[in-house]
Protein backbone atom coordinates (compact mmCIF):
# COMPACT_ATOMS: atom_id res chain seq x y z
CA UNK A 1 0.00 0.00 0.00
CA UNK A 2 1.10 3.53 -0.67
CA UNK A 3 1.25 6.03 2.16
CA UNK A 4 -1.97 7.66 0.94
CA UNK A 5 -3.74 4.29 0.65
CA UNK A 6 -2.53 3.29 4.09
CA UNK A 7 -3.77 6.55 5.62
CA UNK A 8 -7.15 6.14 3.90
CA UNK A 9 -7.45 2.55 5.14
CA UNK A 10 -6.53 3.63 8.67
CA UNK A 11 -9.20 6.35 8.58
CA UNK A 12 -11.80 3.86 7.29
CA UNK A 13 -10.96 1.35 10.03
CA UNK A 14 -11.17 4.01 12.74
CA UNK A 15 -14.61 5.03 11.47
CA UNK A 16 -15.82 1.41 11.52
CA UNK A 17 -14.50 0.86 15.04
CA UNK A 18 -16.11 4.07 16.29
CA UNK A 19 -19.50 3.03 14.88
CA UNK A 20 -19.14 -0.40 16.47
CA UNK A 21 -18.23 1.06 19.86
CA UNK A 22 -21.08 3.55 19.72
CA UNK A 23 -23.47 0.62 19.40
CA UNK A 24 -22.01 -0.77 22.63
CA UNK A 25 -18.80 -2.65 23.37
CA UNK A 26 -20.83 -5.14 25.44
CA UNK A 27 -21.46 -7.12 22.26
CA UNK A 28 -17.75 -8.01 22.12
CA UNK A 29 -16.39 -11.07 23.85
CA UNK A 30 -13.42 -10.32 26.13
CA UNK A 31 -11.05 -11.74 23.50
CA UNK A 32 -12.51 -9.39 20.87
CA UNK A 33 -12.20 -6.44 23.23
CA UNK A 34 -8.53 -7.29 23.79
CA UNK A 35 -7.85 -7.60 20.06
CA UNK A 36 -9.59 -4.30 19.42
CA UNK A 37 -7.53 -2.55 22.11
CA UNK A 38 -4.30 -3.62 20.42
CA UNK A 39 -5.60 -2.81 16.95
CA UNK A 40 -6.44 0.71 18.09
CA UNK A 41 -3.07 1.11 19.77
CA UNK A 42 -1.31 0.00 16.59
CA UNK A 43 -3.40 2.34 14.42
CA UNK A 44 -2.33 5.16 16.69
CA UNK A 45 1.29 4.04 16.73
CA UNK A 46 1.94 5.64 20.11
CA UNK A 47 1.15 9.11 18.84
CA UNK A 48 -1.59 9.92 21.32
CA UNK A 49 -4.23 10.52 18.65
CA UNK A 50 -7.43 11.98 20.12
CA UNK A 51 -10.01 9.73 18.39
CA UNK A 52 -8.06 6.62 19.30
CA UNK A 53 -7.84 7.77 22.91
CA UNK A 54 -11.59 8.16 23.14
CA UNK A 55 -12.12 4.66 21.74
CA UNK A 56 -9.56 3.16 24.10
CA UNK A 57 -11.27 4.93 26.99
CA UNK A 58 -14.53 3.21 26.02
CA UNK A 59 -12.71 -0.13 26.17
CA UNK A 60 -11.09 0.72 29.51
CA UNK A 61 -14.47 1.61 30.96
CA UNK A 62 -16.08 -1.52 29.56
CA UNK A 63 -13.45 -3.93 30.87
CA UNK A 64 -13.74 -2.27 34.29
CA UNK A 65 -17.54 -2.50 34.19
CA UNK A 66 -17.39 -6.18 33.29
CA UNK A 67 -14.93 -7.03 36.04
CA UNK A 68 -16.84 -5.00 38.63
CA UNK A 69 -20.04 -6.87 37.75
CA UNK A 70 -18.57 -10.30 38.39
CA UNK A 71 -17.57 -11.79 41.70
CA UNK A 72 -13.93 -12.65 41.14
CA UNK A 73 -13.83 -15.11 44.04
CA UNK A 74 -16.51 -17.25 42.38
CA UNK A 75 -14.82 -17.51 38.97
CA UNK A 76 -13.00 -20.60 37.77
CA UNK A 77 -9.24 -20.46 37.31
CA UNK A 78 -9.72 -20.26 33.53
CA UNK A 79 -12.17 -17.36 33.86
CA UNK A 80 -9.85 -15.53 36.28
CA UNK A 81 -6.98 -15.91 33.82
CA UNK A 82 -9.17 -14.53 31.02
CA UNK A 83 -10.11 -11.51 33.15
CA UNK A 84 -6.48 -10.90 34.11
CA UNK A 85 -5.38 -11.22 30.48
CA UNK A 86 -8.06 -8.77 29.31
CA UNK A 87 -7.22 -6.19 31.98
CA UNK A 88 -3.47 -6.45 31.38
CA UNK A 89 -3.90 -6.20 27.63
CA UNK A 90 -6.15 -3.14 27.75
CA UNK A 91 -3.72 -1.55 30.23
CA UNK A 92 -0.69 -2.30 28.05
CA UNK A 93 -2.33 -1.28 24.77
CA UNK A 94 -3.60 1.98 26.30
CA UNK A 95 -0.18 2.76 27.73
CA UNK A 96 1.46 2.00 24.38
CA UNK A 97 -0.89 4.48 22.69
CA UNK A 98 -0.25 7.03 25.47
CA UNK A 99 -3.94 6.92 26.32
CA UNK A 100 -3.96 5.72 29.92
CA UNK A 101 -5.23 8.34 32.35
CA UNK A 102 -4.19 7.87 35.96
CA UNK A 103 -7.71 7.03 37.09
CA UNK A 104 -8.02 4.18 34.58
CA UNK A 105 -4.54 2.94 35.43
CA UNK A 106 -5.36 2.83 39.15
CA UNK A 107 -8.75 1.16 38.59
CA UNK A 108 -7.32 -1.50 36.28
CA UNK A 109 -4.53 -2.23 38.76
CA UNK A 110 -7.12 -2.65 41.55
CA UNK A 111 -8.87 -5.27 39.43
CA UNK A 112 -5.57 -7.11 38.95
CA UNK A 113 -5.00 -7.09 42.73
CA UNK A 114 -8.51 -8.54 43.12
CA UNK A 115 -7.73 -11.29 40.62
CA UNK A 116 -4.53 -12.07 42.51
CA UNK A 117 -6.43 -12.23 45.79
CA UNK A 118 -8.98 -14.60 44.21
CA UNK A 119 -6.14 -16.99 43.36
CA UNK A 120 -5.10 -17.16 47.04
Amino acid sequence: LSVAESAAESTRLKREVKVRLESGPESLELRGLVNLAWALAMLDGGGGERGIGEMLQVLQTDVLRRTNECQLGLLSTAALLEVAFAVLTVLWASHFARQLPGSADAALRRVLRGVGAAFD
